[in-house]
């Protein structure tokens, strides 16, 4: 695995690797570089890439204060799939949205 206790959730976890020297601009939801190359590499990275990150924080922080969420089944995180090196969400998993009441 990549990090310490990967399977337990901690929210400062990539606050401390960034806490390291050299590693301040490391450890980001966007990080440039070869072993970070979700939106291309190089000439042929996506140039609105900055933007798009920035909107999904907005639209993450947009659901998280006006709505109650949780798993359909009750239950906690389903398993991730995985194919070769690539690993998902269970597509197949139901999650539950509820506008909250003001």
């Amino acid at each position: 695995d990549n990090y310490v206790n990967p399977d337990k959730f901690d929210g400062f976890r990539f606050e401390r690797l960034r806490a390291q020297e050299g590693e301040e601009t490391k450890h980001q939801l966007l990080s440039l570089g070869v072993d970070y190359v979700l939106f291309g590499h190089g000439r042929h990275a996506c140039p609105g890439q900055f933007f798009v990150v920035n909107e999904l924080k907005v639209m993450l922080a947009h659901v998280l204060l006006n709505y109650d969420i949780k798993m359909a089944d009750g239950g906690g995180r389903p398993k991730d799939w995985q194919f070769g090196i690539f690993t998902g969400p269970d597509t197949n998993a139901k999650i539950l949205f509820r506008k909250r009441r003001t």
